[in-house]
């Protein structure tokens, strides 16, 4: 049983246990998407769990038009932006240790370091609803449209933010680079 649709077919005709496939899939995604998101560890790890909650109980709402994937990470910004708007979450800084065994940044050439530390500039940079539509788009690849379905707007807008985002992010770097090639 490969296939997410497949998994939630199963989990509905009563195999529950099979639940747990879903999260062994998409527990650490969801974390690291967290952490991307500047959640303490904590934090992350309980929104997770609530994120998980939420979907279970609201399994059988599921529409197999809809991807999988795009059903959990609306439920997954919903829960995020709900708590936020509560207080109930403490934002922090991105780890670059996190960044690094998230983005498989194995080298540890000054180059590197220098572009972590850039991307984790970038990231706390944003908004976030535009880090969410970032971080989905390129560390992701979510599909306009599906990202516009998670963050409850048109495809259109969510390229348009896009493509904003990296107008001002390619500004962002440019000066960077130039700042070090100064030195």
């Amino acid at each position: 049983m490969n296939n997410d649709k497949d998994i939630v077919r199963s989990i509905l005709s009563g195999n529950e246990k099979d639940f747990s496939l879903i999260v062994d899939r998409y527990y650490q995604k969801l974390i690291y998407f967290f952490f991307k998101m500047n959640l303490a560890r904590e934090d992350a790890e309980d929104i997770v769990q609530e994120v998980f909650i939420k979907v279970y109980k609201n399994l059988y709402k599921y529409n197999e038009g809809w991807c999988f994937t795009t059903w959990l990470y609306k439920i997954a910004v919903n829960t995020f932006n709900d708590l936020l708007k509560k207080k109930r979450l403490k934002t922090t800084n991105i780890d670059v240790d996190t960044l690094e065994s998230d983005l498989n940044f194995k080298d540890l050439s000054i180059d590197n370091v220098h572009n972590r530390i850039i991307v984790k500039t970038m990231l706390d940079s944003m908004d976030n609803e535009t880090k969410t539509i970032m971080i989905l788009r390129y560390f992701y690849s979510f599909s306009f449209k599906d990202i516009g379905v998670i963050v409850n707007s048109s495809q259109d807008a969510v390229k348009m933010r896009v493509c904003r985002e990296r107008g001002r992010l390619n500004k962002m770097f440019s000066e960077n680079v130039k700042g070090v090639r100064s030195l």
